[in-house]
């Protein structure tokens, strides 16, 4: 799945793969599928830490969708 190897290859390890968090769109005029790869809420970043700056500066090694 080109979408596991993307976010292994950014250090994020998804951690909850499975097939509910696989969403398949098929696409009629291309007779193609198209998987989707959701749900990051216990994703964890591995080497690598983001630091927020808003309140004083917070540092943390797991995020969400929204975060990354």
């Amino acid at each position: 799945m080109l979408g596991l190897h993307y976010v292994h290859n950014n250090d994020i390890v998804h951690r909850d793969l499975k097939p509910g968090n696989i969403i398949i769109e098929k696409v009629e005029k291309l007779g193609l599928n198209i998987y989707k790869l959701t749900d990051f809420g216990v994703s964890k970043l591995i080497g690598k830490k983001f630091v927020l700056t808003v309140n004083d500066g917070m540092t943390y090694s797991y995020c969400s969708a929204e975060q990354i």
